[in-house]
């Protein structure tokens, strides 16, 4: 990565840490005798305190069981803090940005996320204690919180999905899971987006900052980033609430999980038979049991949520207008951002976004080789931002070379908010189960030979192995499967097709609700052509 583009990269944490680290004459606090409502700067100046006052207490929470209690207690007074200097001078940049942070590190400490957190998160003996200070594998143990605010919610999904291989507790689902981003995640990044907002209303606050013995200039732009990002992380989690996604077994729960993770089939095991006058044969046998029986139970699961289990896949919350909205914030805060940036007229040394930095990612638009067709007039970064609006705001038309023609459609990201499915089966290929007994598609493999009469030696998996003497024929069996549990129609209740003859699969809905508008079956097939497939 180039050296600009990991600035602009690493610029929101770099904000954060700068804002809570920055060094600041200890203010004197109003007592409402002498300081004139209003005064901005004071209220500037208790909010920096109390800055650095959130700082320090990330660097001495204890490590121990008074953890929890002590950010509570802390956090509530740094609050506190915040409100009284924002009491004095509502607009205040420095009090908001300073609650804004506060918001995303308050949820990042909240007990009851941690809670569900804990639950996905296999913790082994040799890693548990290093990282029981940190709250958890989202942060190294020492490295400031507020370098990894993103990370959590980042990586929570992957934990979920992780933990479904060593088993959930009875009492979570991933709809709880969506409930505890819609209750307290939700809440603080709205709270972050408002107190950044009033920020910004101010005329282009400038935060002179001390880090590791540098002066950092927090400005306009550098803000308007860090809220771009915050709408970033809100778009994401409001997809991921938006639809019921719980792979349930017919108990309403996840006990099949439990199970798969119970299943312990002897897979290696022998038999004997007479071979020749007065002599023996064995056969060694070793299959792949454990895994069968535990593919076939999950696909009996999604067998049952996908045909039985209405809910699944289902419109749960929708919240999807809601994650368009902030996508739309999100590219406007970036050209905000952007154009911020390029009116400096200061310094650059102290700019932890420098007007240089987007200049030189414009070279790099500009002389980028092998450019697709929709991106060969780009040459600045406003040139993509303009691109993103058309293709998030209405239908665009792709028409891109391909290895073996061009391939055109017409998009519109848009129907995938405004018009999101209020259940993805109805868009999936036309499909079958077959019959349990054919899910599993097994290959034997099998060789051996003659030996001189010799003792040879099997496992029965019920106890000790058994020996037999005078065998003259040794033999191994090997099995060994592939899935094949489904079959794809050519429409409802239709034939089975053969992927590899007709290419595309046939879909109740080629346009899937607007998406591609105007899309028939042709349309893909000519796509899969002009691709090569």
């Amino acid at each position: 990565m180039s050296p600009h583009k990991r600035i602009i990269w690493i610029c929101i944490p770099l904000i954060v840490l700068g804002l809570c680290i920055g060094c600041s004459d200890d203010p004197t606090e109003p007592d409402g005798n002498g300081v004139p409502h209003g005064d901005v700067t004071t209220a500037d100046s208790m909010a920096t305190h109390w800055m650095q006052a959130l700082a320090d207490s990330l660097e001495i929470i204890p490590d121990n069981e008074d953890a929890d209690s002590y950010r509570a207690v802390r956090y509530t007074e740094i609050r506190d803090g915040m409100d009284a200097a924002l009491e004095v001078n509502s607009d205040s940049p420095i009090a908001h940005i300073g609650c804004a942070l506060l918001d995303i590190i308050e949820v990042n400490y909240d007990p009851e996320l941690w809670e569900v957190i804990d639950s996905l998160i296999a913790y082994d003996d040799e890693n548990k204690s290093a990282l029981a200070s940190t709250g958890g594998i989202y942060f190294r143990p020492g490295s400031p919180i507020l370098r990894n605010q993103f990370t959590l919610l980042a990586t929570a999904p992957r934990e979920l999905a992780r933990r479904t291989l060593t088993g959930i507790p009875g009492n979570l689902t991933l709809a709880r899971a969506q409930e505890i981003l819609e209750e307290l995640v939700m809440p603080a990044f709205d709270s972050a987006i408002q107190h950044l907002a009033a920020a910004e209303e101010n005329a282009e606050p400038v935060i002179n900052l001390q880090l590791e013995d540098e002066i950092y200039e927090i400005d306009l732009g550098d803000i308007l980033m860090f809220d771009a990002a915050l709408h970033a992380a809100r778009a994401g989690i409001c997809i991921a609430i938006s639809y019921e996604l719980d792979l349930f077994d017919r108990a309403g729960g996840y006990g099949w999980i439990d199970e798969i993770n119970d299943l312990d089939l002897c897979e290696s095991f022998g038999y004997s038979e007479p071979y020749g006058a007065g002599s023996r044969r064995v056969v060694h046998v070793w299959s792949e049991r454990n895994d069968a029986a535990r593919d076939s139970l999950a696909i009996s699961v999604l067998q049952y949520n996908l045909e039985e289990r209405f809910g699944f896949l289902s419109l749960r919350d929708n919240r999807m207008s809601v994650a368009y909205d902030n996508l739309l914030t999100l590219r406007d805060k970036l050209e905000e951002a952007v154009a911020a940036i390029r009116a400096e007229t200061d310094n650059q040394n102290d700019d932890i976004i420098k007007i240089v930095d987007l200049t030189d990612l414009d070279d790099e638009i500009d002389d980028a080789g092998n450019k697709p067709r929709f991106a060969e007039s780009f040459t600045t970064i406003e040139d993509v931002l303009n691109w993103v609006e058309t293709v998030l705001t209405g239908t665009y038309h792709i028409d891109e070379e391909a290895d073996y023609g061009d391939i055109e459609i017409d998009v519109n990201l848009s129907m995938l908010f405004t018009n999101a499915p209020n259940n993805w089966k109805e868009y999936i290929p036309y499909y079958r189960f077959k019959d349990p007994q054919d899910w599993l598609d097994w290959h034997w493999y099998a060789y051996g030979w003659d030996v001189s009469p010799r003792t040879e030696c099997f496992s029965t998996c019920e106890g000790p192995d058994s020996c037999l003497a005078n065998v003259t024929r040794i033999e191994y069996l090997n099995g060994e499967y592939d899935l094949d549990f489904i079959e794809l129609l050519d429409g409802p209740n239709g034939d089975p097709i053969d992927l590899n003859e007709v290419i595309i699969p046939y879909v109740p809905d080629y346009s899937f609700g607007g998406l591609f508008p105007g899309a028939t079956r042709d349309t893909w097939l000519d796509i899969a052509e002009a691709a090569g497939w």
